[in-house]
């Protein structure tokens, strides 16, 4: 059969099975579901440690919890809906997972730990403990495991990891703000007043796929000790099983498949899972299915062997175990592995399973942190500045986020039609003085136009050059490059020299301040100001890699001075930071999963034209194309159609 036949056969089948597929509507925004454990402050204002939240939906902003007078953690699964009781005290939902893929494959490590966890020395995890966050964070290793679950079980060998660029071992990637937990802060301020929420369960992919809060996917979680569920003959180190939309659990594994309450019923206690159910769903089956999993604190198993704590033989309730459900667990990631103490406890745990990929596919969450650094002119009168002004035209304010004031007190956000006015007020900038702030747009939309200008009690003072950057993917005929672009609005000439730099963790608002860490360790892309004339937009190649996880490009603005030649300077940063690693292979309708949902996507994918993917980026604007390259081959063609069907199978 020719290719272009048997393109159209596959093609028709697919079709065809896009009509069931589709009967539900389409999937909300990812929703990165996560529950917290009780004594988390957002408890205390009608939340329960059963439910399940997710990651904050179009239009609520980041950073809206209960500390701010805001809806606090957004619900994604009622209790009701997988069968637990929400009576006082209620259950804690202690772990749950929808269910893996690949137990075959290298893994990267999701995870979060418990309140009193610090995280080894110059880790991501060290750091927002120090600040008094990184219980409600969620972190991602610097890299995928040596070997797979599975390889572990049949080597018997803990495997560790192999890091994917020189640094920590662990990468914060998403801070509490993104759930609504408090406090409501961005990663580097200091949080000294709340007690943070604690994530003590979280997945990566979609439970509920319609918004109705039941559950679509099947649930395989654990309750902690004191959940009145239990009490039908459960223990704390079984797992659980509730169908998709039953309305009830059910077990899937008892303690014992897991070598766990080997010293009685109730003596361990998972906080922490990842399942794959490969064989008969629902069913533990021993040598087909595996799970890793870590234990609370107290957990009989982690004294060893002997059953004595303060052996040699002693393990940590942050180390990850391994089980394919025959009677015994293993360990699989010691606690150092992942960059946390003997001492700490891993109670949140989710996996994304290695794909080798060089193309730019890291980018499932792209924001674009924007700080400023804005230099008000010497010859501006007496006494200076106490406001700032930007607008974004073509910007929401439900797009916006971490609205961070740095010299100034203040600052107000209008939705002002057609677009966003932010006004940050009460700074008193003398003539002459820096003054720093920034905004995070929360997805990769580029502003139509921006004004940014200087003012004294809301009279218009000086304007700022109208610049604005942002970064594209372009198809050069053979490969998928990433560039970044930016372009002149102002009716002046402007100079600009560009300093880039990267991280191998997350940029924040505050690591771009001129001066700062990431401004003094900047290498200079140009070795003279390049002219950019009003209305022109320059495009540059950028050295994309993709086990870096943030990038910052930043921006020396120059201008004449009070028309002296050659006079210093506005300046402004701008950063686009990368926060997760790939998408899934499959997942073209980017809701986390590959599913029948991603039939129609992968068949727009197909038919779509290049370099620009229109008739794809028109359905799907969030998504990347090149998640329909099934084959790796670097290329989206008919000859990745059976590789899609085999992982749509999976």
């Amino acid at each position: 059969m020719t290719l272009r036949l048997r393109v159209l056969a596959i093609t028709t089948a697919l079709i065809l099975t896009a009509v069931t597929a589709w009967a539900d509507a389409p999937p909300p925004v990812r929703s990165d579901p996560i529950s917290i454990t009780r004594g988390s402050p957002s408890i205390a204002f009608g939340n329960t440690p059963g439910e399940i939240y997710g990651e904050n939906p179009l239009g609520v902003f980041w950073g809206a919890g209960w500390d701010v007078g805001g809806p606090g953690p957004i619900l994604h699964v009622a209790e009701w809906a997988y069968g637990i009781t929400p009576l006082a005290p209620g259950d804690n939902n202690d772990a749950h997972s929808n269910g893996e893929r690949r137990p075959d494959a290298r893994q990267f490590i999701f995870f979060s730990g418990d309140k009193a966890s610090q995280g080894v020395p110059l880790t991501a995890y060290r750091n927002q403990f120090l600040r008094n966050q990184a219980a409600g964070d969620r972190f991602v290793t610097n890299g995928a495991t040596w070997t797979s679950p599975a390889a572990v079980i049949a080597t018997g060998a803990p495997t560790a990891i192999a890091p994917a660029f020189p640094g920590p071992l662990n990468i914060l990637s998403a801070n509490q703000t993104r759930f609504n937990e408090i406090p409501s802060i961005p990663p580097p301020v200091f949080n000294g007043t709340w007690t943070p929420d604690d994530m003590d369960a979280v997945e990566l992919t979609l439970m509920d796929l319609n918004g109705d809060n039941v559950h679509e996917t099947d649930i395989y979680f654990s309750l902690d000790p004191t959940s009145p569920s239990l009490g039908g003959g459960f223990f704390p180190a079984d797992l659980l099983f509730s169908p998709a939309g039953s309305g009830a659990f059910l077990p899937y594994a008892p303690a014992v498949m897991m070598g766990l309450d080997m010293f009685g019923p109730g003596t361990d206690d998972i906080d922490a899972v990842a399942v794959w159910d490969s064989a008969g769903i629902g069913i533990a089956d021993p040598g087909m299915d595996y799970a890793i999993f870590s234990l609370a604190p107290g957990s009989m198993y982690l004294a060893g062997p002997d059953g004595i704590w303060g052996t040699g033989d002693d393990l940590s309730p942050a180390d990850i175990f391994v089980t394919d459900f025959n009677g015994f667990s293993m360990l699989f990631l010691p606690a150092a592995a992942i960059g946390m103490l003997p001492t700490d406890n891993v109670d949140a745990l989710d996996v994304e399973f290695f794909v080798q990929d060089p193309r730019p596919q890291v980018f499932d969450w792209w924001v674009q942190l924007s700080n400023f650094d804005v230099w008000l002119p010497p010859w501006v009168p007496p006494p200076g500045a106490n406001d700032f002004d930007l607008i974004l035209w073509g910007i929401t304010p439900e797009q916006l986020s971490e609205f961070w004031t740095g010299s100034f007190p203040d600052v107000t956000v209008t939705d002002i039609g057609g677009g966003t006015e932010i006004v940050w007020t009460g700074g008193e900038v003398p003539p002459g003085a820096n003054a720093h702030f920034g905004v995070v747009i929360n997805d990769d939309t580029k502003p139509e136009d921006v004004e940014m200008y200087w003012t004294w009690d809301g009279v218009r003072i000086f304007d700022i050059p109208r610049l604005w950057q942002w970064w594209d993917w372009v198809f050069d005929g053979s490969q998928t490059m990433v560039v970044d672009i930016i372009e002149n609005r102002s009716p002046e000439p402007a100079w600009i020299m560009r300093r880039i730099n990267t991280s191998n963790t997350p940029i924040n608002l505050g690591d771009l301040m001129v001066g700062g860490r990431l401004w003094n360790s900047a290498v200079a892309v140009d070795p003279a100001p390049l002219l950019l004339m009003p209305g022109e937009v320059a495009t540059f190649d950028f050295p994309f890699e993709n086990t870096i996880r943030g990038y910052a490009m930043m921006y020396d603005v120059m201008e004449d001075a009070g028309g002296i030649p050659g006079e210093p300077r506005v300046t402004f940063l701008n950063a686009v930071s990368t926060i997760e690693f790939a998408g899934l292979l499959g997942d073209l309708n980017c809701d986390g999963v590959v599913n029948g949902f991603d039939i129609d996507g992968f068949i727009l994918a197909l038919n779509s034209t290049a370099p620009d993917y229109p008739e794809y980026y028109d359905q799907f604007p969030n998504c990347n194309i090149f998640l329909a390259d099934c084959n790796q081959d670097g290329a989206v063609n008919g000859f990745d159609i059976d590789s899609f069907i085999l992982i749509l199978g999976g």
